[in-house]
């Protein structure tokens, strides 16, 4: 599980049911291995706004998308 969409209350599972698309499509996203289009973007911010009740914007969902992305990856170089 992703902490920062832990912290949210959120998981992958729950925003790609939302979207109707599949977790493994947006685990890609969140481990840099895929991009997600602009529609993408946006269909996830309104998942995520609909299951938090707070507003997410598509320029916040870009910022966590970037910032996991990061982490993963000096995680990795850490290992």
């Amino acid at each position: 599980m992703i902490k920062e969409l832990k912290e949210m209350g959120l998981s992958q599972s729950m925003i790609a049911r939302e979207m109707g698309s599949n977790r493994q499509t947006v685990n890609e996203w969140f481990l840099g291995k895929a991009n997600p289009s602009a529609r993408s973007i946006s269909r996830m911010a309104e998942a995520m706004t609909k299951l938090t009740g707070k507003t997410i914007t598509p320029a916040d969902v870009y910022l966590l998308i970037d910032k996991v992305v990061k982490r993963v990856k000096e995680e990795k170089g850490n290992n």
